[in-house]
């Protein structure tokens, strides 16, 4: 798409500039440069919408990757919850990724992340009230 601009930038250029107007005023060229000129312009509304499209594409994209970490996520807490064996991890991964999704996603992502953060949050404070019992005893 870079390499499709600069071609019509320079003709634009060329054309705005001093010498360009002569170009164009001038003989049998003039109707060559304005037919150039309407090509340019199509490629470029062509190039525009194509441009539209793959930043759709990258947003719909994100908004994928985000909903498959988010589900992840909640499958892993889901298994946590139910081992027997608590100790093994504290989800530092997760709540990293749960945290940017709460700051970049959009709002119905951002409340699913943060009540799955809340989940892995309150397991953490039962483990840490289980070892202060531990230690009273």
């Amino acid at each position: 798409m870079r390499y499709t601009l600069i071609p019509v930038l320079s003709v634009l250029s060329a054309c705005i500039g001093g010498g360009g107007e002569q170009l164009l005023v001038q003989g049998p060229n003039a109707k060559k440069q304005r037919q150039k000129i309407s090509n340019l312009q199509k490629k470029l509304e062509v190039a525009s919408k194509e441009k539209e499209k793959a930043e759709t594409e990258v947003e719909r994209l994100q908004r994928e990757i985000d909903e498959a970490k988010l589900a992840l996520i909640r499958r892993q807490v889901d298994d946590y919850e139910s081992r027997k064996d608590k100790r093994s991890a504290l989800f530092m991964e997760e709540r990293e990724a749960l945290y940017r999704l709460i700051q970049s996603g959009d709002s119905a992502k951002a409340f699913e992340a943060q009540v799955e953060l809340d989940r892995i949050l309150r397991i953490i404070t039962e483990l840490s009230d289980e070892d202060k019992n531990l230690y009273v005893e």
